[in-house]
């Protein structure tokens, strides 16, 4: 069966709020969930859990960001201006899941409200803090064939189950395959030391769709006609795509001729390029960077990723798209507040890893996002020796303590920690 083909894009926008965004002033983080803003209600009717209109009480909002938010909180005495999606208490969580997901049971919503854009004092942008959403923003763009650098697919799959062997941390198998759960239980090694995640995206190249391409896309009307899908902007324009997550395009049984793992991480921090901090005029200078705090599990990510790429250097890809929500950055970068990743970073990049990165712009007042056209520039952001010094003799101690192994007569293995 072939694949469907995608619709020319009309436009750039990649999301679309589900309800009108109330302006509201955001006062402090009370803890890594919980908000406190200053409802502007003069020109909003009031609704049921919200303050009562032209109270200026404030009010505790859901705060969907796990990150530090660096430099978007606000002082004492500085608000900061932002805007608030509203779902009613009477309705579940499972309604803010996305599509796919709506289904889903889950517990009434204690909060009325979530916080979902905040401002820049300095540049003026609008960011975007709602982690969740990146993945569906970029779906979409996927969709639209709005992303050259993967155009051309035949199918398409989220939220793929992946096992991996602990590639770069001293255990398992550095070249075994990133498999998808559902291909059965033949595609695991067996081996203890494997790992199971869930990579965001699934991109598959078939030989029968790279040899009808469909008219190409005004995003990539300029690029090059060839279909290999290794070749950055020289892909066609989008064969297949999907609707809902964990769902597959049918296409021709033929070979397939790419299969990549993509995650896809949410950017929220800028910093200027003089001095590393935020708030001086430098322009166009601005600097965003990943992650704004130390992230166990985007470490985890990135390994899953070199070791499907490490397995078959030829046949897959692997990428990791930095989503920036906001429009006022030029550059990207790893962050040194965690050094491990920024390193692994660094290492899997050698390793064939891509890195991918688009801004967006965010119009709270039409509830619209749109991706800007041009990619964003990835910059080498290589750590201090003394403090890869460091990292190294902290990686070194900890594959001290899982390499010994005791093996009781039973065949067990335990780990013994020395």
């Amino acid at each position: 069966m072939k694949a469907a083909a995608v619709q020319r894009p009309m436009s750039r926008v990649i999301y679309r709020y589900k309800s009108l965004l109330l302006p509201a002033q955001f006062i402090r983080r009370t803890n890594r969930f919980v908000c406190k803003v200053q409802m502007d209600t003069r020109d909003a009717p009031p609704r049921a859990g919200s303050a009562a209109a032209g109270s200026g009480d404030l009010t505790d909002v859901y705060c969907p960001n796990t990150g530090s938010m660096l430099n978007l909180l606000p002082t004492p005495g500085l608000p900061r201006n932002c805007h608030l999606s509203s779902v009613p208490k009477s309705n579940s969580s499972a309604a803010l899941l996305g599509e796919g997901k709506s289904k889903a049971k889950a517990a009434p919503r204690k909060y009325a409200h979530t916080l979902e854009v905040v401002q820049d004092h300095d540049s003026g942008a609008w960011v975007g803090i709602q982690s969740r959403l990146a993945n569906d923003m970029v779906h979409s763009a996927l969709q639209q064939g709005l992303i050259p650098e993967l155009q051309g697919y035949s199918q398409l799959r989220r939220e793929v189950t992946t096992t991996h062997g602990g590639y770069g941390r001293g255990g398992g198998s550095s070249t075994g395959v990133c498999a998808s759960a559902d291909a059965g239980a033949g595609a695991r090694s067996g081996n203890e030391d494997e790992e199971t995640s869930r990579t965001d995206f699934q991109l598959m190249w078939h030989a029968a769709a790279a040899a009808t391409p469909t008219p190409t896309t005004a995003t990539a009307a300029s690029s090059s006609s060839s279909n290999d899908p290794f070749a950055a902007f020289a892909c066609p324009s989008h064969v297949g795509t999907v609707s809902h997550s964990s769902t597959t395009v049918e296409t021709a049984s033929e070979s397939v001729t790419c299969n990549m793992l993509m995650e896809v991480k949410s950017v929220t921090l800028v910093r200027d390029k003089s001095d590393g901090n935020t708030g001086t005029s430098a322009g166009n200078n601005r600097i965003a960077e990943f992650p704004d705090c130390v992230s166990a599990r985007a470490s985890k990510h990135l390994r899953c990723l070199m070791e499907h790429k490490a397995a078959n250097p030829k046949l897959h890809r692997a990428a990791v798209f930095f989503l920036i929500q906001r429009d006022d950055c030029n550059s990207f970068q790893a962050c040194h507040i965690d050094a491990e990743y920024t390193a692994l970073l660094e290492t899997a990049v050698a390793a064939g890893v891509e890195v991918i990165a688009y801004a967006c712009r965010l119009d709270p007042s039409r509830g619209v996002v749109t991706l800007l056209q041009d990619a964003v520039l990835h910059k080498p952001n290589p750590l201090p020796p003394d403090v890869m010094l460091e990292l190294q003799r902290k990686k070194a101690k900890s594959k001290r303590k899982r390499k010994r192994k005791v093996v009781t007569p039973d065949s067990r293995c335990e780990e013994e920690k020395v």
